[in-house]
């Protein structure tokens, strides 16, 4: 008799089943001679067993009461783990209701292959190796479309609880069109699998069953022809001001991660070269180097030095007069650039702080306060990204946006101010510049609501601002003046050394690694945190104030894999495993930390929720996603505050 799979080993990494074992839903035997029925990849690409000459294959058969859906992720064949394709499965009608389909007719046409029995063996077992990527068995009726002839035939669909099921491409094609424009695997791009397809389906079809297929492929060529870069991102929180991009353009908040797809327009010439001719430039090689969010407005950053904005507007935060997402000339929004090239951007609660490629810093948004122009009383609003004055030639190394003031530290190391004073968050007067007494330069920034930190050279922290719930870290004197805050952390002394910091609306986070006597990294990251912790936001398990800098989450990830990054958003924090994983806690009243429900957490809880994700990079909205020109261009964990959260998928 011919062989039974064994219990089946799904890898959750590679997503795929291992040990050459795939699942059986069926309850009818395997037929003989063997009949294997193929509607996805098997209609245009048999190899092994299936192409040779003594097996039969037949168009002009189909499975009725299914339909051919693209829902099943592709890990192995047609994208990768860190960003998968799409290919087809088929599903019961009731099951393709379930998912969100509407419209074909229930039935699937494909090619139905007779297998003779000295070949059967060999047959499945390379089918089951190549339909390892969530498929399992089942046997079900097919029908000769020429006379209504129904037979047994064994075929390899992937259920709706099989663990690479993607139910959002059932009801969403122009998401399911978006994923096979971009994605490529070890068999090859995904759009060939779709438009090989729709070939066959062209010449064998009835056409009515081909709907789902013939418009994502007519979507697929509208972005290949508009050389559209496709772009995903998670997200998950408050959507008010459209910062998740959601494609019927709600505000509905979403309360676990949701996908999103969006489209970057190619290269011109002029961003590619840098002259005035507006032709398409060469894409090549262009990635994303970084994802932001602010108060109510969000970004992206590409290798290529182009900063996409969407989001809230009101101030002019996002640098144009004009919405520079485009929902009407491709399957998904269309986000546009800002002029010029940029290294770094990073969002404040409604202004934003861009450094070009020449390494000034150019500012847009609220300036109530002067935190983008440096004026006393400010300007009200700046639409158009501009360089302050006192700020002019200066080239800039790291800047961050609190909510009415904005820290820089200079390339030479100093550390400048701008907007307001009046809890001690900026040095004393407009102009000033300051570097530790010991003549350490700054090296990065951080700003909170009312407070802000400073990190130099050495590792060392400090603090200025209101210390209301302790986030300062140290006593509160002297508010105006930078010192450190209390400990290794502010003296440089006892083998801890700080590599970056970040701030919330009240609390403060510093990433750190115990150094050795030649001040080589002797440890794996460590967070240090102080501050507000009334919503849970440090992770301690309590709502406790925190006053002076305190090793967190040493509980929490006692088992798990080291800290990669972790970041601050308004009352919460975000922390990245090496590993890939993403844990958050804090305040959740939006669903922003994407655990599915609006219940605070206090101590850290992995993110989860309907997407299955990726190794990813992660933003959340307000606070703190510093600007650090010429960090390599891998995409990176930043942090905000406000109330939503962006995943980046790697690229």
């Amino acid at each position: 008799p011919m062989s039974a799979p064994s219990d089946p080993v799904w890898d959750p990494v590679r997503q795929i089943y291992v040990g050459g074992t795939v699942p059986s839903h069926a309850t009818d035997p395997l037929p003989r001679p063997l009949r294997i029925f193929g509607y996805g990849s098997l209609c245009w690409r048999p190899d092994g067993v299936l192409a040779r000459p003594e097996v039969s294959s037949s168009p002009g058969w189909s499975a009725r009461g299914y339909r051919r859906a693209w829902a099943q992720r592709s890990t192995d064949h047609r994208g990768v783990p860190s960003a998968p394709g799409i290919v087809c499965t088929m599903l019961a009608e009731a099951e393709h209701a379930a998912a969100g389909g509407e419209g074909e007719a229930p039935l699937t046409e494909g090619v139905l292959y007779t297998v003779p029995d000295d070949l059967a063996e060999a047959c499945l077992a390379e089918l089951d190796f190549r339909e390892k990527g969530g498929y399992a068995r089942d046997v079900v009726d097919v029908v000769r479309d020429a006379d209504g002839t129904v037979v047994k035939a064994l075929l390899y669909r992937g259920t709706p609880d099989n663990p690479a099921f993607w139910s959002r491409c059932v009801g969403d094609l122009d998401f399911a069109a978006a994923i096979i424009s971009r994605s490529v695997g070890p068999s090859g791009p995904n759009k060939e699998y779709l438009l090989q397809l729709e070939s066959f389906l062209k010449a064998n079809g009835s056409g009515a069953s081909n709907c789902a297929t013939i418009q994502i492929s007519d979507r697929v060529r509208t972005l290949l022809d508009g050389g559209y870069r496709i772009v995903v991102v998670y997200g998950a929180g408050s959507n008010q001001h459209g910062q998740l991009l959601r494609p019927e353009g709600g505000d509905e908040d979403a309360h676990e991660l949701i996908e999103v797809a969006v489209a970057l327009p190619p290269l011109t010439v002029t961003e590619d070269a840098g002259n005035d001719d507006d032709d398409v430039g060469d894409d090549e090689g262009i990635s994303i180097w970084s994802v932001h969010a602010g108060g109510g407005h969000c970004a992206l950053l590409d290798s290529a030095g182009r900063a996409f904005l969407w989001g809230w507007n009101a101030c002019g935060q996002l640098g144009a007069p004009a919405d520079p997402v485009d929902r009407a000339v491709a399957p998904v929004p269309v986000l546009r650039p800002l002029p010029l090239r940029h290294q770094g951007i990073d969002l404040g609660h409604a202004h934003t702080l861009l450094v070009g490629e020449d390494g000034l810093l150019r500012a847009c948004g609220d300036d109530a306060h002067g935190q983008c122009s440096g004026k006393e009383g400010g300007e009200g609003l700046v639409t158009v990204p501009t360089v302050p004055e006192e700020l002019a030639g200066v080239r800039v190394r790291s800047a961050a946006g609190g909510v009415r003031h904005s820290a820089v530290a200079t390339e030479e190391g100093d550390l400048a101010t701008l907007g307001d004073r009046g809890r001690g968050q900026c040095l004393e007067s407009a102009g000033a510049r300051w570097r530790p007494a010991d003549g350490a330069r700054v090296v990065d920034v951080a700003c909170g609501w009312r407070h802000t930190a400073v990190l130099d050279e050495r590792g060392r922290v400090y603090t200025l601002g209101d210390d209301g719930h302790g986030q300062l870290g140290r006593d509160a004197e002297d508010p105006h003046v930078p010192r450190p805050v209390d400990g290794p952390l502010g003296s440089g002394e006892g083998g801890l050394r700080c590599v970056s910091i970040c701030c919330g609306w009240s609390h403060t986070i510093a990433l750190c690694q115990k150094t050795g006597e030649d001040g080589s990294a002797a440890s794996p990251l460590l967070a240090y945190g102080w501050g507000r912790n009334d919503r849970g936001q440090l992770g301690m398990g309590n709502t406790e104030r925190v006053a002076r800098p305190q090793l967190l989450f040493k509980e929490a990830l006692a088992d798990a894999a080291p800290v990669e990054d972790v970041e601050c958003f308004a009352e919460g924090c975000l922390v990245k495993l090496t590993d890939g994983r993403l844990l958050s806690c804090g305040w959740n009243e939006h669903g922003n930390l994407g655990t599915g429900d609006v219940r605070d957490r206090w101590t850290l809880t992995p993110i989860g929720g309907g997407a299955q994700m990726p190794v990813v990079t992660v933003v959340s909205d307000d606070h703190d996603d510093n600007i650090a020109p010429g960090q390599d261009s891998n995409t990176r964990l930043v942090g905000a505050g406000g109330a939503v959260m962006l995943a980046m998928m790697s690229d």
